[in-house]
């Protein structure tokens, strides 16, 4: 049994444990002499590369690691963004104002402006506040996911929604409607 990487993928493509007859070696490395040394070392597999004669797996310099990183930064934005917005989401949701809730709800306060019930708008008010209260502590971790100049200093931005778990006013469209004024 041995260990292959493939000499032309990128990133490396390496099995371990094989039958080292069903590999060809003019495509193949067969038991790179550094593979082991990586694996022990936990390197991560972003930073391989074949070296230039295609005899071994080594591991990037500096300045490779700092390409491979900055390549990958926008989909780890994108993806920190994502978590961040279904987080926000959940919480909303899990406070008490589901999609249907908020589109009831601003249908209500559009009506109580119109009809002027001046004390019903000021109830329904106070759950969107709070919902875009909400909706700015995201925004702010967004803007600092888009800000992050480097992994570590996107790795670094956190959202605490917890900020807001006491300050919900728990508005209903069933009080909104007991409002006639």
């Amino acid at each position: 049994m041995a260990n292959v990487a493939h000499k032309t993928n990128d990133p490396v493509e390496v099995h371990l444990s094989v039958n080292t007859p069903e590999f060809d070696p003019g495509t193949w490395i067969i038991n790179p002499p550094s593979l082991q040394a990586l694996l022990n070392g936990a390197v991560p597999r972003a930073y391989w590369k074949i070296t230039p004669g295609q005899d071994d797996v080594v591991e990037m310099d500096a300045g490779e690691k700092a390409a491979v990183d900055a390549a990958a930064l926008p989909d780890q934005k994108t993806a920190k963004i994502k978590g961040f917005a279904a987080e926000t989401q959940t919480f909303v949701v899990v406070e008490g104002y589901d999609q249907t809730d908020q589109t009831y709800l601003t249908a209500l306060m559009a009506d109580a402006s119109i009809q002027g019930l001046a004390n019903r708008l000021a109830y329904i008010q106070g759950a969107l506040a709070w919902i875009n209260a909400v909706q700015a502590t995201y925004g702010a971790a967004k803007a600092a996911c888009t800000a992050a100049a480097d992994k570590s200093a996107l790795d670094a931005v956190t959202m605490d929604l917890s900020v807001h778990t006491g300050t919900n006013p728990n508005v209903t469209t069933e009080g909104a409607l007991a409002i006639l004024d």
